[in-house]
């Protein structure tokens, strides 16, 4: 009579691990286990991990990467008020960061139109960001290198995200006329504090 172990060691013969079929293609013979494979054993795992680990913590820990978000975003801080937001045009993107006392950063589009700065919001509801600007009105803005401290206030007029709206179809390099705003896109206007 064959027991449950009998019954494992003929099927692990049988149907070997996608493990062990892929270790094949490679020219890895016999016991094949994670700490038998090079990458995964001795000092230059341990290298690989720590390393792993640290870049990690700087993506999720400082300022936003892409589109994952992050947290303090660094750089050094303009305290000086900011009248005309012109020079945003050399960024396109900016890093923003929200809700001071535990700081949440993501990457926004920003732009001026006559020198006033705009961030916007595609299908905004339900954002992390966007709620904790609801929360709190207070943020710090990246554009280029230097940090800005901020005030948001969301627009609700009309004819003013339509116009913005045109600014960042023109800012993106894109010809008239722009499409019409999309729904669930929200405005802020950002003013230095």
């Amino acid at each position: 009579m064959m027991t449950v172990t009998d019954f494992a060691q003929v099927s692990a013969r049988a149907r070997p691990s996608a493990l062990g079929r892929v270790s094949s293609l490679f020219g890895f013979s016999g016991s094949v286990g994670l700490a038998n494979l090079p990458v995964f054993s001795g000092k230059r795992w341990m290298v690989s991990r720590v390393a792993l680990v640290a870049s990690l913590g700087l993506i999720m820990g400082l300022g936003p990467f892409e589109r994952m978000p992050g947290g303090r975003i660094l750089g050094p801080e303009i305290s000086t008020p900011v009248a005309h937001w012109r020079f945003v045009s050399a960024a396109r993107q900016c890093a923003l960061e929200v809700r001071p006392s535990y700081p949440h950063s993501v990457t926004v589009n920003c732009w001026h139109l006559d020198g006033q700065l705009y961030i916007g919001c595609m299908a905004c509801e339900g954002k992390t960001w966007s709620r904790y600007v609801q929360e709190v009105p207070m943020a710090r803005v990246k554009i280029l290198d230097a940090i800005y401290p901020v005030a948001m206030q969301r627009v609700s007029k009309v004819e003013e995200v339509a116009a913005a709206w045109e600014a960042r179809w023109l800012n993106m390099g894109r010809e008239l006329p722009a499409p019409a705003v999309p729904g669930g896109y929200w405005l802020y206007r950002v003013t230095s504090r």
